[in-house]
Order: structure tokens, then sequence, then C-alpha cells
């Protein structure tokens, strides 16, 4: 995890340190390039109008990951979506399928049929765990909710994807515990 003070705290240093990886928080949210493209600048855009304080700021990646979370949870109600996140990598395609790509394929569906039937902030909490290898403590400050909330949410949501992996034809549980 990079501490704070290693972090160019300019503002084009701050957009090359976490614009991308805000972006990618953003699209598994939105689903949509046009929105996370959208959510980041507002992002940016909110760091900006804070730009002389932002050294009073004591955690900024929590900070910039709230203000993400919280204006997903914007578009996602003012566009009335429960249904979000889907888990595909941003690789470009791949000319000749293997068959590990078409078992991935497969799995992504079935996880991302499992990630539509979990709550909001179940979702936005396996993300953060998962694919952004937060802490407790960092999702805790982004989400607002105390570590043990996030926790159960977190242990919660592994549950209820892995038992509707396993519900689906053909996917095995070694491959749920290969995802999870």
């Amino acid at each position: 995890m990079e501490q704070q003070s290693d972090i160019d705290l300019s503002f084009d240093g701050l957009l090359a340190a976490y614009g991308r990886r805000l972006y990618i928080y953003c699209f598994h949210m939105l689903r949509s390039k046009p929105d996370a493209e959208d959510a980041v600048q507002e992002v940016f855009t909110k760091l900006y109008m804070k730009k002389n304080d932002i050294s009073k700021i004591n955690n900024l990646q929590a900070w910039l990951y709230k203000i993400a979370y919280n204006h997903c949870l914007n578009v996602l109600r003012r566009r009335q979506i429960l249904s979000f996140i889907p888990l595909q990598s941003f690789q470009s395609e791949k000319a000749i399928c293997t068959q590990q790509d078409i078992l991935e394929e497969e799995l992504s569906h079935e996880l991302e049929s499992g990630l539509m039937k979990l709550s909001p902030n179940e979702r936005t909490v396996l993300l953060l765990r998962v694919l952004e290898d937060k802490s407790y403590e960092e999702i805790s400050s982004i989400t607002g909710s105390s570590c043990g909330t996030v926790r159960k949410q977190f242990e919660r949501a592994r549950k209820k994807i892995s038992q509707y992996i396993n519900s689906c034809e053909g996917v095995k549980a070694n491959e749920t515990a290969a995802i999870l």
C-alpha cells in the first residue's frame, strides 16, 4: 500500500497515482465507460476544489474512494439500477479462444449473475476487498460502516456468491474457490 507521503501531491501526480484505479472501480460499479469517466472526473473535480486542504486529509486514497463510492451510488439511484459490477478484465479481445478462456467466460457470467443478487453495499465491499485489495479498515473508512459490519458484509457476500455459483449447472466447488 502506498503511503500518502510517497505520492506526488500535485494534481497531475494524484491523477497518475489514482486515476486508473478509480476508473476501474467506477466502471465495475456503473457498468458504463462514459459514466465511469464522468465519475472519475467528478472525484477529481472535488479534489481540485479541495486542493488547498489536501495535506489536511488523513487518508487521501480512502477519501477519493469515498467520493467515488458516494457518486456511483447517486448515479445508480438516479438510474434506479441495482444490478451492476461485471467482473471482466479490461484486456483486449484475443483472436484465439482457449479452453481456459471459455471456462473463465462462463465463470465470469455466473459470477456476474451472482453479483446481481447482492445488495449495493455487499457488492461494494466485495469489489474493494477482492479487486482493489483494500483492508477492512480502508473499506470501513470509504463506506462509513464499522470494521465489524464491513467484515460481515464481505463474508455474507462471499457466501452468497459461492452458494449461487455452486447451484449453477456445470460449476464445481473448486472452481468457485479459485475465484474467491
